[in-house]
């Protein structure tokens, strides 16, 4: 696949699950279970023990199609072993501009972590395949929509901090895809083994996320955002009492 290829893919869905857990033994059936309501990506963190063969096992094991990618990048030599396990796309926290000219070479998607206006200029400037917002969360999904309109045509990722309840929110703001923290949305699931409380909440943000993507819902949200800095409310009254 080309990088375009696998970062299309990637936002088809719009729900990325990134795992970053002590206990790895049982991702690889974990992901699989996510695969099985359609889930077409996983992230695997390197700071997980053993993270390298994650990466191969999930290349080899999950199904046909399936996008592996290595997080928590955050040198050129790191995504090179990631790389050469199978990932087809490396995440970064920070921008690293090292890590964006290795991933090309071996051409795999570079997803570049940035939070200020000026870092996500820079990484869409070093040739970043996919803008990692992050954190995300900490100051919400209006930041996000702001930023896309004075730097437009990037592709975005939400990542950090952010609420479940709020993935459409972010989506709905122009994000791309929203990643999700594994096995914490619903960790005794993965403890014991079930793992049908994550596909549960999987199956309900994969809808989450188509409903965002409507028009009228865009639209909606849209015109209360505008609301939100044009309506005077209560100013007068709340100045008077001061």
């Amino acid at each position: 696949m080309t990088r375009d290829q696998i970062v299309n893919a990637m936002a088809l869905t719009g729900i990325v699950p990134c795992w970053r857990y002590d206990d790895t033994s049982a991702i690889i059936e974990a992901s699989k279970a996510m695969c099985d309501i359609g889930m077409n990506s996983v992230e695997l963190t390197m700071t997980m023990p053993g993270t390298l063969r994650l990466i191969e096992r999930a290349a080899a094991e999950l199904p046909k199609g399936t996008l592996v990618g290595a997080g928590t990048v955050l040198d050129a030599e790191t995504a090179r072993m990631a790389i050469l396990a199978g990932a087809n796309y490396i995440v970064s926290p920070t921008l690293v501009p090292e890590v964006i000219t290795m991933c090309h070479r071996y051409g795999v998607a570079a997803v570049a972590g940035a939070f200020s206006p000026t870092e996500i200029l820079a990484a869409k400037t070093l040739g970043a395949d996919v803008v990692k917002i992050y954190p995300a969360g900490l100051f919400g999904a209006n930041q996000l929509a702001e930023t896309l309109t004075v730097i437009p045509g990037i592709r975005t990722a939400a990542s950090g901090g952010i609420a479940l309840a709020d993935t459409g929110r972010f989506i709905t703001a122009g994000a791309d895809m929203v990643v999700i923290g594994m096995p914490h949305i619903a960790l005794p699931s993965y403890v014991d083994r079930t793992f049908t409380g994550m596909q549960r909440i999987g199956s309900r943000l994969l809808e989450i996320v188509r409903e965002a993507r409507d028009p009228a819902v865009r639209a909606r949200m849209g015109a209360e955002s505008l609301r939100r800095y044009t309506d005077l409310g209560d100013a007068k009254t709340a100045a008077a009492a001061r």
